[in-house]
């Protein structure tokens, strides 16, 4: 990303009430006040009675599961449903997507240069995340799942995306 929202606040301000026109575009079925919940991979039933609606007195601007317990708004739909990171700089992309998508109007100016050196830098940790992830769930270390089995974490690996990297030369190699 080599520009940004300079209206960002107002763009947002505008989405948050959209959220029902998002899931009606992604066709999410609505029956009454209750409708499919976008959260489908953790979603724990099939939905053939909805469990999902909006929290009063939000103007339909939050939604929550009552399955799952999944809340949030059009942009946590968004990530859900599209499926597609809202985090970081992802945010920003995810605006500009949902603002296309209902034709908002949005004003554009380049990064400062502290700020493309701030989305560098996010962008390796963002790398070094996944690397060392990947390398747990590959590699499977004994004494890291050892330890994971001893916290009960196994269902949260790939939730939180744990990782590990061993203090090894080749490693560092990979990572540079």
């Amino acid at each position: 990303m080599t520009q940004k929202i300079i209206n960002l606040e107002v763009v947002i301000s505008s989405l948050k009430p959209l959220l029902r026109s998002y899931l009606e575009s992604r066709d999410i079925t609505f029956r009454g006040s209750l409708f499919q919940c976008p959260n489908h991979s953790e979603h724990s039933n099939s939905d053939s009675t909805p469990s999902c609606g909006f929290v009063p007195e939000t103007e339909e601007t939050i939604f929550h599961c009552f399955s799952c317990l999944k809340s949030g708004d059009i942009f946590t739909a968004y990530s859900l449903l599209d499926e597609k990171s809202i985090h970081g700089n992802s945010f920003h992309t995810a605006v500009k997507e949902l603002c296309d998508i209902f034709k908002i109007p949005y004003q554009l100016k380049p990064l400062s240069e502290q700020e493309v050196k701030s989305e560098a830098v996010q962008h390796s940790l963002s790398s070094l995340v996944k690397f060392a992830h990947n390398y747990l769930k590959e590699e499977r270390p004994p004494e890291v799942w050892e330890y994971i089995k001893s916290r009960g974490w196994e269902d949260v690996v790939d939730k939180f995306e744990f990782g590990f990297l061993p203090d090894k030369p080749e490693i560092r190699e990979r990572i540079n």
